[in-house]
């Protein structure tokens, strides 16, 4: 019973963090290149999950050229450059897809430190903050009007959403499949050379969510807890729905 208790509480934590603000790409950036606001972007870096675990995250994306497929932008610089004033709400930072024959990168958890390679290992995906770029660039082609969230498990699709972007502001949008493992997300725009801008993304890694793979089956007064847990977590989506529909009104 009491270890029964425990699982449903960390279930109901994990759901109730689903929702969270996680990651950004502050620690992602190598060199700044003012007054363009445009910076190169570390491959491997660390970013610190709701859960205050600071973990390695790898971005993988590179053309036929060798060159990486993506960078990072600053507020001040996209404004300066595009003349779109976008509030950048999670970072200062936001991380852009670049290549203009790509419509996609990856991120895993594989990495390099300590001259010792770290195997890509299982990680929970809950949702990303993310908007279209400024549609003045190229009068929007290349702006990415959708975004296309597609979780990986050894190289089989375990779960695959899509979103509609704006160009006028960021909106979160919670994963489909939060409580799924993968061990890769894949990040599509509408199409090549589509560009899209994401400021904050959920992960975390599976060994430091509080719920365990196999659980025990709940009591009935815990099934109450657990659907407490899931409501508070609909409350929270809803109330950030409308928010983000409040912001497109204007």
């Amino acid at each position: 019973m009491q270890l029964q208790h425990k699982t449903c509480l960390a279930l109901s934590s994990l759901l109730l963090a689903a929702g969270a603000h996680a990651i950004t790409f502050d620690g992602a950036v190598v060199t700044s290149t003012p007054p363009s606001g445009w910076n190169a972007v570390k491959p491997t870096f660390q970013g610190t999950d709701a859960a205050g675990n600071t973990r390695y995250w790898n971005l993988l994306g590179l053309s036929e050229f060798g060159d990486t497929n993506y960078a990072l932008v600053t507020a001040a610089g996209y404004q300066s450059v595009y003349g779109a004033s976008l509030v950048f709400p999670s970072s200062q930072y936001a991380l852009t897809n670049t290549y203009y024959l790509a419509s996609a990168l990856s991120i895993n958890n594989f990495y390099m430190a300590d001259f010792e390679l770290h195997e890509a290992t299982p990680f929970l995906f809950s949702g990303v903050e993310a908007a279209a770029f400024t549609a003045s660039l190229g009068n929007g082609s290349f702006s990415s009007s959708t975004l296309t969230l597609v979780g990986y498990r050894n190289n089989a699709v375990v779960g695959t959403f899509t979103v509609n972007l704006s160009d006028t502001h960021f909106s979160w949008f919670d994963s489909s499949f939060a409580t799924t493992p993968i061990d890769r997300l894949e990040i599509q725009s509408s199409g090549p050379g589509k560009r899209w801008l994401i400021d904050n993304i959920g992960l975390t890694y599976l060994s430091d969510a509080p719920m365990p793979l196999a659980a025990p089956v709940p009591e009935p007064e815990e099934w109450a807890l657990m659907m407490t847990a899931v409501g508070a977590l609909a409350a929270r989506t809803a109330a950030r729905r409308r928010a983000n529909r409040k912001e497109t009104a204007q």
